[in-house]
């Protein structure tokens, strides 16, 4: 049975090597378009700081509908970012209210959302159980409610 095995994979290899080719032809192509590639990417940068210094020499007005285009660009640059800002901040704020929900208790009588200290419901008089402190296992160090990982060593809560 270990024999048709290896046969089977040895058959296998062997399809798969009339695929790859050994061509040092295609190994010249790759690696000069590769090079080529390489030169016109830096090509491009030159061509890039001529322009940035001839708008700096000569003033926009001298490059025409090119000058608007650049300006329609670097005013959608600066809407992108502004839109990037908001963003990070929603995602900022989002994380916050999450955290601070996952701390503030729900009445298991009526679900409400409680102060964090309380220790009655505030809407229908139900106890509140205090949340049950977790400590991580590889430390001991006492983490946050909803942590899934532990602040101090990282561990998986």
């Amino acid at each position: 049975m270990a024999n048709n095995f290896m046969n089977s994979i040895n058959g296998f290899m062997n399809d798969v090597k009339g695929f790859i080719k050994n061509d040092p032809y295609d190994s010249d192509i790759r690696q000069i378009e590769s090079e080529l590639a390489g030169l016109k990417a830096q090509e491009r940068e030159i061509f890039t700081e001529i322009g940035r210094l001839a708008v700096e020499k000569y003033g926009r007005d001298q490059f025409g509908e090119h000058s608007d285009n650049l300006q329609i660009t670097q005013d959608n640059i600066t809407a992108a970012e502004a839109k990037l800002q908001a963003a990070i901040a929603a995602k900022a704020e989002a994380e916050r209210a999450a955290a601070e929900a996952a701390q503030t208790p729900v009445c298991p009588s009526c679900g409400y959302r409680n102060a964090p200290n309380a220790a009655f419901c505030t809407e229908c008089g139900a106890g509140l159980a205090a949340p049950a402190k977790i400590f991580c296992v590889e430390c001991g160090t006492e983490a946050n409610p909803g942590a899934r990982f532990c602040g101090k060593c990282g561990s998986k809560l």
